[in-house]
């Protein structure tokens, strides 16, 4: 019974050195980019998009970073009453560390359908493969 205490003890101490803040930024400048684009599925409307991704220089619409890439991307879904860009410090925390962040907006205001918030985001995946299969787009 007794290791169970020592156990819960060394975790909790041991917790906070690993712990990282959003503050703690990664080794990559971070540019940001909002665009739309036309979604022909159940959903049939448009789509804004948010996008945090490793960049040349700090801002918006930026010039990526491709030189120390390919990124891993994330798909990042807000939850109610909050757009995608009210989570910029998290987001620009990821693509700090390298990961391209696409974040899907909500067209419904307050009362979100969960249904196609959820279309949009599997559109918005699908969006952002073909996107990075183009050499001439800024997300190859």
């Amino acid at each position: 019974m007794r290791l169970l205490p020592a156990l819960l003890s060394l975790l909790t101490t041991a917790l906070p050195a690993a712990a990282q803040l959003p503050e703690d930024t990664g080794p990559h400048l971070v540019g940001i980019r909002s665009t739309t684009f036309s979604n022909p599925g159940p959903g049939d409307n448009t789509i804004q998009v948010r996008l945090w991704y490793p960049a040349l220089a700090e801002g918006d619409d930026t010039q990526p970073d491709t030189a120390n890439g390919p990124y891993p991307p994330v798909l990042f879904m807000h939850g109610y009453f909050a757009p995608p860009w009210f989570y910029g410090l998290l987001n620009r925390h990821l693509a700090s560390h390298g990961f391209v962040v696409v974040a899907v907006g909500n067209q419904d205001g307050l009362l979100m359908n969960i249904v196609r918030f959820a279309q949009d985001g599997q559109a918005l995946v699908h969006w952002a493969e073909t996107q990075a299969a183009d050499p001439a787009h800024y997300l190859h």
